[in-house]
């Protein structure tokens, strides 16, 4: 009896450290796109005459025990249309989506 109790007890800090970790990344990739977004609104990136280089566009290396939440961040934000893309490699705010509510 106490073997099954001590397993199921287990079996729900698993679960609860799991959702942790999946909230946190959230929480996370949602700040990075906030402070991608702030700085092209700082820069006067809003239209493709304005629009700016950002340096983490070709990350290509990898650092050892890094996560680079902007790479994520970046094609998040391109596939919703809340940022666009240039021909030159530059970026600009696009139309941010209006939540329902």
């Amino acid at each position: 009896m106490l073997q099954i109790v001590f397993d199921i007890v287990m079996m729900i800090v698993l679960v609860g450290l799991v959702f942790l970790l999946f909230f946190g990344v959230a929480w996370k990739k949602n700040r990075t796109c906030q402070a991608i977004m702030k700085d092209l609104k700082k820069r006067g990136a809003v239209s493709p005459e304005t629009a700016v280089k950002l340096p983490f566009f070709n990350y290509q290396h990898y650092e050892s025990g890094m996560k680079n939440y902007q790479v994520k961040a970046l094609d998040y934000l391109l596939m919703r249309g809340v940022i666009c893309h240039t021909d030159k490699d530059r970026f600009y705010l696009g139309d941010i989506p209006k939540e329902d509510g």
